[in-house]
């Protein structure tokens, strides 16, 4: 590592890797140990009179599935293409964005104008539903995205264009939910079934609970929604709002 960096430029350590990042325009960049003195040394002299003003950066994620395969690939690729800073999961390709702890780092980390690169499009993303909301959330948020393999890159005219097509499907997919969910709505209500909660009082119960209600009231006890409740299976605060409907409170 550097000795002798002002305050603003922090170095950390990790497993195979170290780290600069500098504290006023949230810049850094990482290197596997041994090989980081060259480019660190640039990017402390770049930042040494560093203003505070946020800068982009290029962002690279890698993953494979088990131990047994190598990330070096992809790394190299992603270096090549000049991701500063490289996230990395060794886990399947089933998991969902949350389940794997290097791309949720990575989008704890991502900010407005950088730029996320993978090597290739299944290395991002576990299915097309997961590859189209990623994409949404990177859209909302002003993050690009470039695929190696797939030649796509966000930061072009043709590159937007896969995700206003990303995002145009993820309505598509919102709207055809939406249609189902009425249709099977309206079609239950056709056959005499009401859609949603079911009622916690049926037709008996509410007898019951009248009875219970009127009785006490005559004898001019205070009214036990609690134990109301408990005798036909419902809750004091269900017995509570019927009393105040019926009009015994």
């Amino acid at each position: 590592m550097i000795a002798g960096l002002p305050k603003h430029l922090m170095q950390f350590a990790q497993s195979g890797t170290a780290e600069i990042e500098c504290w006023k325009c949230g810049a850094w960049i990482t290197a596997e140990h041994g090989a980081e003195n060259e480019p660190f040394a640039a990017f402390a002299e770049s930042h040494i009179d560093c203003t505070g003003e946020k800068t982009a950066m290029k962002i690279g994620y890698a993953r494979v599935s088990t131990h047994e395969q190598n990330l070096d690939l992809q790394t190299d690729a992603l270096r090549a293409a000049g991701a500063e800073k490289i996230y990395k999961d060794i886990l399947s390709g089933s998991k969902t964005a949350s389940d794997r702890p290097g791309f949720e780092n990575l989008l704890s980390h991502v900010r407005e104008g950088d730029c996320v690169v993978v090597w290739r499009l299944d290395r991002l993303a576990r299915s097309l539903k997961d590859l189209i909301e990623i994409a949404a959330d990177f859209e909302a948020r002003g993050v690009q995205l470039v695929m190696l393999t797939e030649a796509i890159d966000t930061t072009t005219p043709s590159g937007r264009l896969f995700f206003h097509i990303f995002g145009a499907v993820a309505e598509f997919e919102r709207n055809l939910i939406v249609e189902r969910t009425h249709a099977g709505l309206a079609s239950a209500r056709a056959r005499g079934r009401k859609g949603g909660r079911p009622k916690a009082l049926d037709t008996d119960k509410e007898k019951t609970v009248r009875t219970l209600l009127a009785a006490a009231k005559k004898k001019r006890e205070h009214f036990n929604f609690g134990q109301i409740g408990r005798s036909v299976g419902a809750s004091e605060r269900t017995i509570r709002r019927f009393a105040i409907r019926e009009k015994y409170l």
